[in-house]
């Protein structure tokens, strides 16, 4: 996905379209999807500490680093 980004063209990216009834630039799109996705990843990631009752240990807080499993 990284390729496709960085190959559009900035005047496509501050173009306008309409998604969902609203004109928002491909950009904004582009934010708001992220975004998105990152919320529902967020509520994943806490539902399954929940069910799994246990941190899943994605980071080692003595160091602030994430783990390389």
């Amino acid at each position: 996905m990284g390729e496709v980004l960085t190959k559009l063209p900035v005047e496509v990216l501050l173009e306008s379209r309409e998604i969902q009834g609203r004109e928002v630039e491909v950009l904004e799109a582009i934010f708001h999807v992220t975004e998105h996705f990152a919320m529902h990843t967020g509520q994943i990631i806490m539902l399954t500490k929940i069910l799994a009752q246990k941190d899943l240990g994605f980071y080692d807080f003595s160091t602030g680093k994430p783990f390389h499993h």
